[in-house]
């Protein structure tokens, strides 16, 4: 089966966009960014998979996401299944005990972007974390600096006279 990457570049092929074309759509600073999703070096993120299909409505959004049914929607804008009807994806919630049942494509990409952007969060929190533990240690190092430059405080002076 193949991956969501490699559906989108079907999708781009099938329309002869132009990989500028995207990054421009996307709005897309790097250059390099729809190339690499487009040679499978990079995961397609969840955002702006939402941005191809909102923008790009005939695309089957249970195509790209998961493989199934055809890459185009008909014109009554409904999705050109395989089968006639279109079976949920089911997801574990996070305790990994209960089943999700999605309703329709919007919850899916929804769900996965929430996700994602958790993960981001966390990551953040990490980060900015072991900042603040490093900004700590420096203002610790640097008055101990400071302390020593100067011969250590007034009480040790006082000591060293008497």
């Amino acid at each position: 089966m193949k991956t969501v990457n490699q559906r989108l570049t079907e999708y781009v092929e099938f329309r002869n966009f132009q990989n500028e074309d995207l990054r421009k759509a996307l709005l897309l600073k790097s250059k390099s960014q729809v190339s690499n999703w487009l040679n499978g070096k990079e995961q397609v993120p969840d955002k702006y998979l939402l941005m191809i299909l909102r923008q790009n409505p005939e695309i089957n959004a249970n195509w790209l996401i998961n493989g199934k049914g055809k890459m185009l929607n008909d014109g009554s804008g409904e999705p050109v299944q395989e089968g006639k009807f279109w079976t949920p994806p089911l997801s574990l919630t996070e305790d990994n005990m209960s089943v999700k049942m999605y309703s329709c494509q919007d919850c899916i990409l929804r769900e996965r972007l929430i996700r994602s952007q958790e993960e981001t969060i966390k990551s953040l929190e990490t980060a900015m974390s072991a900042k603040d533990d490093l900004i700590q240690e420096l203002q610790k190092n640097a008055h101990q600096d400071t302390h020593q430059e100067h011969g250590g405080c007034m009480e040790e002076q006082n000591v060293k006279a008497g």
